[in-house]
């Protein structure tokens, strides 16, 4: 499936790639890698993957058809969650949250 399998997938593998230092410094200075699609050609992307195109050009500037896009994972959807501060603080005095750290 390569780079059309499943986000998850894709974001752990990323991630790897960033800890064991093979990735590269990208926008704002973050380290990335650069997630190359010009094999599939414009047909592919546009009809599989079309909103990556689109968001790679409107916040990036880079056409994926014609070079790589710089990448990392990121949260993509939210279960839910308590309201907390930074610490894990709650409204409730006493009472504390905890969850899955930062990457």
């Amino acid at each position: 499936m390569m780079e059309l399998a499943p986000r998850d997938i894709i974001s752990r593998a990323i991630a790897t790639e960033i800890q064991q230092g093979r990735g590269i410094e990208g926008p704002e200075a973050i380290p990335c890698v650069k997630l190359d699609l010009r094999h599939l050609g414009a047909d592919t992307i546009n009809s599989k993957i079309p909103f990556v195109r689109e968001l790679s050009m409107k916040f990036l500037g880079i056409d994926p058809v014609d070079e790589p896009v710089p990448v990392r994972p990121v949260q993509h959807y939210t279960m839910g969650g308590i309201e907390t501060d930074s610490f894990g603080a709650t409204r409730i005095q006493g009472l504390w949250a905890a969850g899955e750290p930062l990457v």
